[in-house]
């Protein structure tokens, strides 16, 4: 007898974003967080759960999220903004990432490991609706030429492509035949 068809996310091929400087209450009695006492917990038992959060090719946990300063439509990610196992179209269109935040922890990531968070929000905005808010919060003016101002142009416009739109023209001599986009 054939045996069932069982998900395995061992199978599937995602990549975890790890930070390095995240240090779980469970790990630590004396674990330092900028959010009240309970809340790591309470994400990570939701990763626990439900398992990480997937973006496309990768996958990351909420307490990761919390750490790079996401919101989601204003608010702190939280354990009653995050139940649930994979992202809706509402969740990623209105995840915010606080730049300043983001940048701390490219640098504190240890190794080759660093390079996973650019493709992280990479992976986030090729999700987005194209009139969703930008991906990272906005930078004061004076920090034109921050590099973190830069990624956020890049995003914004990756955010803007219109992958499904087709370059052909609408009508087309009859021996041309039109590709068909899946929807």
């Amino acid at each position: 007898m054939a045996k069932p068809f069982n998900i395995n996310p061992e199978t599937i091929l995602t990549a975890s974003i790890t930070i390095s400087d995240i240090i779980t209450p469970s790990n630590s009695a004396t674990a330092e967080t900028d959010v009240p006492s309970g809340k790591m917990s309470d994400l990570n038992d939701l990763d626990k759960l439900f398992g990480p959060l997937r973006f496309g090719e990768l996958t990351v946990s909420r307490q990761t999220l919390q750490a790079l300063g996401a919101r989601v439509n204003g608010e702190a990610i939280t354990a009653a903004n995050t139940y649930f196992p994979e992202p809706d179209q509402a969740f990623i269109d209105g995840l915010q990432f606080d730049p300043a935040q983001v940048e701390q922890r490219i640098k504190s990531v240890d190794g080759q490991e660093h390079q996973r968070v650019p493709e992280l929000l990479y992976e986030i905005v090729t999700l987005r609706s194209p009139d969703a808010a930008p991906l990272l919060r906005e930078i004061s003016a004076s920090d034109a030429e921050h590099p973190m101002q830069k990624i956020g142009k890049l995003l914004t416009a990756t955010q803007h492509l219109d992958i499904h739109r087709s370059p052909l023209p609408e009508h087309l001599p009859g021996w041309e035949t039109r590709p068909r986009v899946a929807a």
